[in-house]
């Protein structure tokens, strides 16, 4: 993949062709969870090499056409790290436990429910 992102950032045809057909279907899942997830920011990651970035300007595109106009998104590239993704994982089960809890209303008809 890497070698196949380094032609497509070169200008390849053939290559720039296999990363716009990638991209085209793969915008259409992310555009869906962009809008039924509430998603702002999604990270691509994987190991595509030093030019896995190329697809990024080609998946904005694309992912627009199937979004309702003026929701903001960003999409960025992260190559793939062991590290990073355990960490993340790490965080999805933590951020339950690190959020502030919602202050309960007070009944308004002054009738106290204990």
């Amino acid at each position: 993949l890497a070698h196949l992102f380094t032609l497509a950032k070169e200008g390849n045809p053939a290559a720039l062709e296999i990363i716009r057909e990638t991209a085209e279907h793969l915008s259409i899942g992310i555009a869906n969870a962009i809008l039924v997830l509430d998603i702002s920011h999604v990270i691509l990651s994987g190991y595509f090499g030093p030019d896995g970035d190329v697809i990024i300007d080609i998946l904005k595109k694309n992912i627009q056409q199937y979004l309702i106009p003026n929701i903001n998104f960003e999409i960025t590239y992260a190559p793939f790290d062991k590290i990073g993704h355990t960490y993340g994982a790490a965080l999805l089960v933590l951020e339950h436990y690190f959020v502030d809890i919602p202050k309960t209303e007070t009944p308004k008809s002054g009738i106290s429910s204990h």
